[in-house]
């Protein structure tokens, strides 16, 4: 009996430690949804405290910055924003991306519902299917069209809204309204950005034991369609521009000819003057003679 006591009591303090109320495991948080893939990557890509590679997930609306080198990312409509070096920014949702600092080239897809906004804290883009540059900096927004069409405004102004074609480009410094509309020549920098942006980046390689990335399906025939709306764009721009120049052309000559008319009147006239004056009779001479009345003539004049 007096060796079965020991086993009892620690049979009654275990089930005394049962009896209490069951602990909850915690659940398991759902990782955050994906928004975007990076379809290629040539430098650091972080997003957080984490350093992404090709082929993994951007999280929605959460900030990432590609701190050197360039990236290239793929929405889940086909649309694709290449990143430069330096550059912040987040993907609020499918439709909208704010761009904090730094330089981008946007080639967004067809939309059918609504529009894709680009975002700075000063100016709003929209757009509907194009491929545009959207440059942030300490002082401005700067917003240039290759293809399609983009609508701009100042946050402070959304009812002044401009629409920029094809080689166009506009503004906003400050809280100033979207200036006027001017001629967008790109950069040979700019120009090689953007053939790398319309070229369809390769797929990732998936890791060892890790599901392929989704694949991004980009319409290269909307795209082209767009590009040759481009093109016929900037040749009217082009053949506009040309006419313009024709007509100051033909304004100076004509003030040039004018001009010269006029001097050569006023040549004219006074080479007149001095011939006319060249004319004059010399005194004592007989044309002199000739002219003056004789001296009866005279005094009969005077009667």
């Amino acid at each position: 009996m007096r060796y079965l006591m020991p086993v009892l009591l620690v049979l009654l303090v275990t089930l005394a430690g049962c009896t209490g109320e069951p602990t909850e495991t915690p659940a398991t948080e759902a990782a955050p949804a994906a928004g975007a893939t990076i379809l290629k990557l040539e430098g650091e890509l972080w997003q957080g405290d984490r350093q992404l590679k090709a082929g993994d997930g951007i999280t929605l609306d959460a900030d990432f910055e590609v701190r050197s080198g360039r990236a290239m990312v793929g929405l889940e409509d086909g649309s694709t924003i290449s990143i430069y070096p330096k550059t912040r920014l987040r993907l609020v949702s499918s439709k909208l991306l704010r761009l904090w600092l730094g330089k981008i080239w946007a080639t967004i897809a067809p939309q059918e519902d609504s529009a894709f906004s680009i975002e700075t804290d000063n100016a709003v883009a929209g757009v509907r299917g194009t491929r545009f540059l959207v440059e942030r900096t300490t002082k401005r927004t700067r917003v240039a069209v290759s293809a399609g069409k983009v609508a701009v405004h100042a946050r402070k102004t959304p009812d002044k809204e401009i629409l920029l074609e094809a080689g166009q480009q506009s503004s906003v410094e400050g809280e100033a309204a979207a200036s006027a509309p001017v001629k967008f020549d790109p950069t040979p920098e700019e120009k090689s950005w953007e053939e790398a942006a319309v070229a369809p980046a390769p797929a990732p390689a998936a890791a060892p034991g890790e599901p392929p990335p989704p694949k991004v399906k980009v319409d290269r025939k909307a795209f082209e369609e767009h590009e040759k709306k481009g093109e016929q764009q900037k040749k009217e721009l082009k053949d506009a521009a040309d006419k313009q120049k024709d007509q100051l052309k033909k304004e100076e000559q004509k003030e040039r000819d004018s001009f010269d008319d006029k001097h050569k009147l006023q040549e004219d006239l006074e080479h007149d003057m001095k011939n006319k004056g060249s004319l004059k009779p010399k005194k004592g001479s007989l044309e002199e003679k000739s002219i003056r009345p004789k001296d009866d003539d005279m005094e009969k004049f005077l009667e």
